[in-house]
């Protein structure tokens, strides 16, 4: 493709974003941040429980138990006529602070047209939970607009005649997270509430941001919905994830719709050993810009310390819960429990029968007594395709006791509740 017909094309796009009055009412698009978001279909604002939290919703930041660092780098509509590239890359860390004090984040992202226009933001999250309940989080951020000088900028009083080839500004986000209960959540997010001004030739603020969302968390299946407003436009998106494999391959999918002819659809994949995870997600859009091979994001994330474990503990609602059920269980055992022993004493009470005479019979040899049975073991040797769940299954018959055996070997089960072959487990 010759050089002039990308300029074309970049001269286009960037009238489209930066001509005064409206121009940056299309910059800083909601595009997502790394591969996971977006094979979710963009729906994360309810769920919010890595190191993307930042980008959707921050106040998700204080679901993390363990520091986490997600790169993720993507090539949006392969294949276009004019041989464009559009590349979106997004680096993040969190740290969760100690006890109380919530997680904080950084993250970098970036969306550019190759050569021609670049546009950057650095945030600055933080989240804590308040009560049992809701968490809160905000976001200072520091957005740029680059493009590069050319004959078109140089021309172009919007650019000083080549003199200015780059904007900035501060913006600010919010966001909250409700969870009425363990497998339920309810996210809000509210973006760019200073309406940061981005204009080149005049002043051009971007519009205020509105996400709301709803998750259910699942054990192994997530799902999730968002509906998302911005400069009068309305999208919805949807989008589950599934882990399977011992939770190390998940399938993922979603559905965006909204406004001025918007559709897109999203499916990916990932898998997870231990502390590392690679996500893959392809997004195809349904109208507008069709005809292409669609946007290919890959990421990679990184979990160490005590991160939070495929099967986390409760929560402290949860607990309450399941104690109530608990409660209920015993109730209805004492009253069976009564009942038996009220019809045993009934029965002693009754004058016993008389006894039919015994028939005469050879004296049985002596049996041997039964073998006794062994103890039950004090420890384990963990062998491969083990589990918490699994053993918990095999020495207690009961999956729900995983938890005791977590407490008891809480130095060597793994960040992701992995057994490495070989290790000797306490049976409490």
């Amino acid at each position: 493709m010759n050089r002039h017909r990308r300029r074309t094309a970049a001269a286009w796009l960037l009238g489209a974003l930066l001509s005064p009055g409206g121009a940056a009412f299309a910059a800083f698009e909601d595009i997502g941040a790394a591969a996971r978001g977006v094979g979710m279909g963009n729906a994360f604002t309810g769920l919010a429980d890595d190191a993307q939290a930042g980008y959707y919703n921050p106040a998700g930041l204080a679901q993390m138990r363990g520091p986490e660092l997600v790169t993720s780098y993507g090539r949006l509509h392969l294949g276009l006529d004019d041989g464009s590239a559009l590349a979106a890359s997004y680096l993040g860390y969190a740290q969760p602070l100690p006890p109380g004090w919530g997680t904080a984040s950084v993250s970098w992202s970036q969306f550019s047209l190759l050569g021609y226009y670049q546009e950057q933001a650095i945030r600055m999250s933080y989240g804590r939970p308040l009560g049992a309940r809701w968490k809160l989080g905000a976001t200072v951020k520091w957005l740029s607009i680059k493009v590069t000088q050319d004959d078109f900028t140089a021309s172009d009083p919007v650019f000083d005649y080549g003199a200015k080839d780059s904007v900035s500004a501060f913006g600010f986000d919010a966001g909250a997270l409700y969870q009425p209960f363990r497998r339920l959540r309810f996210g809000l997010a509210l973006q760019d509430l200073n309406r940061p001004d981005l204009g080149f030739g005049g002043e051009s603020r971007l519009p205020v941001g509105l996400r709301a969302g709803a998750a259910y968390p699942g054990d192994r299946l997530m799902l999730a919905l968002d509906v998302c407003h911005r400069d009068g436009e309305l999208k919805v998106y949807t989008g589950a994830e599934r882990w399977d494999l011992g939770r190390r391959f998940a399938l993922r999918g979603g559905l965006g719709v909204g406004t001025r002819q918007f559709s897109n659809l999203s499916v990916g994949m990932g898998f997870k050993e231990r502390h590392l995870r690679i996500d893959y997600a392809f997004l195809y859009p349904l109208s507008g810009l069709t005809g292409t091979a669609g946007t290919h994001r890959v990421a990679l994330s990184l979990r160490w310390g005590r991160a939070a474990q495929p099967e986390t503990l409760p929560e402290d609602e949860s607990r309450k819960d399941r104690l109530a059920e608990l409660a209920d269980e015993l109730s209805r055992i004492k009253e069976k429990l009564e009942a038996v022993e009220s019809s045993a004493t009934a029965r002693a009470a009754a004058p016993p029968p008389e006894p039919p005479p015994a028939p005469k019979v050879k004296a049985a040899p002596k049996r041997p007594p039964p073998p006794e049975k062994p103890a039950r073991p004090t420890q384990h040797a963990v062998q491969s395709g083990d589990s918490l769940r699994s053993l918990a299954v095999q020495y207690y018959g009961d999956p729900a006791r995983w938890v005791d055996l977590y407490r008891a070997n809480r130095g060597q089960v793994g960040a992701d509740g992995d057994l490495k072959p070989g290790q000797t487990l306490m049976l409490p």
